[in-house]
């Protein structure tokens, strides 16, 4: 979710003029965010392109800003969906893990493509051997 979260980008627009980092920017100005450069700042991940579990343990999410981690948006227009996602994606882990193991085929790159893909996904084929526990 940190890495690859589901939307590569938000758009909001602003309702009044507002200063942002030294810019100003006026109201109905359209503002694009994106969680997947977001979650990549090393001040807040450290070794961001890195997957590291223990950087959500609870001492250590709670020293994150406020709103550095928005894999499902943010505010009044956060995904309706996110509890449910998140509930669903862990059963769906926990259940498949109990039973299989999943490794790329050697040699193997996955990269998302953004440019093609309004969600995060990889951009061609992902070829895995499975093999049970």
């Amino acid at each position: 979710m940190r890495l690859y979260p589901p939307a590569a980008a938000i758009i909001r627009e602003t309702l009044h003029a507002i200063e942002i980092d030294g810019y100003q920017l006026p109201e109905g100005t359209a503002i694009f965010l994106s969680p997947y450069t977001l979650h990549r700042i090393p001040e807040y991940f450290p070794a961001p392109d890195q997957f590291d579990p223990e950087r959500f343990t609870l001492e250590r999410e709670k020293q994150l800003p406020r709103y550095a981690y928005l894999p499902f948006g943010a505010g009044p227009r956060v995904c309706i969906g996110n509890h449910l996602a998140l509930m669903e994606g862990q059963l769906l882990i926990a259940t498949i893990a109990q039973r299989v193991i999943f490794d790329l085929v050697p040699g193997q790159t996955v990269e998302p493509d953004p440019a093609h893909n309004l969600a995060l996904r990889p951009g061609g084929k992902v070829d895995v051997i499975v093999k049970r526990r």
